[in-house]
């Protein structure tokens, strides 16, 4: 069986600064089959200068710098955060959060088994740095990264034992047409030795292009989630929701059920078929001792309990040793 992909469902900041609605949202994502639930950390004016423009479709979100956007999602301290983890353990989902500073990182990093990095964050060499001393597994994203960007980060977490690089669009939302899935198997290529995964931009009508990413060899799959796809503004519009979340979680079991082995042998659940399907030669018509044995009084009819069909040329030519009527299995001793 291939193994299950790691599923992160990234509330981010989805919550609005609502703490019971972060913990709606860790319910839903638990209820949908999430294997960890994701936030951000950050204080807005650590993130973005004052004058920092927009890159997502302000006709979804209206903000239009990321300093405003931002300021209005910093509002959890310390202490919202080690409720969200302790939450986060109750339920029985694992807790994550993405750090966006260094301070964000010291409030998180007792909180987590694992630290997510940012596409945003892939030249951000103190955050990197203190990821890497945490001595902590690490997925990391490659939204708006060239090659040589991706080689360096790849080379830079060497060191760490469990690291994992996420393919990502950083546009949003990822129209299916720049979803650039191939770079799944490109990364399998090129990184052999670390896992793979991906982390989506798509709007939920494109779930089974998310599912793609698995089939494509993905281990993890990083995907916005919310309560409400229709709420207006930042990553609701590009997100699941929990029925979402339950088809691909079900899509995902159901591969990795099927996925199975390499055919070396016929399998077990074919074993009665592979008889009851198959030929054995047969009498065409009723034959007398004695009779020469043909293609005009021998044919190959199923099951395939009886001599296999590539010994009829074998029986050709050679003596019925006894009557046998008509659709009648022929004895093995007539070969010898």
């Amino acid at each position: 069986m291939l193994q299950k992909p790691f599923i992160i469902a990234e509330i981010g900041v989805n919550h609005e600064c609502q703490l019971d609605r972060a913990f709606k949202l860790i319910d839903q994502a638990v209820e949908g089959g999430a294997d960890a639930a994701k936030f951000q950390t950050y204080k807005a004016i650590d993130l973005a200068r004052t004058d920092s423009p927009s890159y997502w479709d302000l006709k979804k979100e209206k903000t239009k710098t990321q300093r405003e956007l931002f300021k209005k999602f910093d509002c959890f301290n310390l202490e919202d955060y080690v409720e969200i983890k302790e939450y986060c353990s109750k339920k029985g989902i694992e807790f994550m959060s993405t750090p966006f500073s260094n301070e964000a990182f010291e409030w998180i990093d007792p909180l987590v088994s694992r630290h997510k990095l940012s596409s945003s964050d892939m030249t951000n060499v103190e955050l990197i740095e203190k990821m890497i001393n945490s001595n902590k597994p690490i997925i990391a994203s490659t939204g708006a990264a060239n090659i040589q960007e991706v080689d360096e980060l790849v080379e830079t977490f060497s060191k760490v034992e469990d690291f994992t690089l996420l393919h990502c669009m950083l546009s949003y939302p990822t129209k299916i047409s720049d979803a650039n899935l191939v770079n799944i198997r490109f990364f399998k290529e090129r990184y052999p030795n670390i896992k793979i995964g991906y982390s989506d931009h798509l709007t939920s009508r494109y779930i089974h292009a998310l599912f793609s990413s698995y089939v494509l060899g993905a281990t993890v799959l990083e995907t916005h989630f919310t309560d409400d796809k229709k709420a207006l503004g930042n990553d609701h519009y590009h997100a699941l929701d929990k029925n979402d979340l339950k088809v691909l979680v079900k899509w995902c079991s159901d591969f990795s059920n099927a996925y199975g082995a390499i055919r070396d042998s016929f399998f077990n659940c074919e074993k009665v078929s592979r008889v009851q399907a198959r030929r054995s030669i047969t009498s065409k018509v009723n034959i007398k001792a004695g009779d020469i044995l043909s293609f005009d009084n021998l044919t190959l009819k199923r099951p395939g309990d009886g001599i296999h069909p590539n010994r009829l040329k074998d029986l050709c030519g050679k003596l019925a040793k006894s009557d046998l009527s008509e659709d009648s299995l022929i004895p093995d001793y007539w070969l010898d």
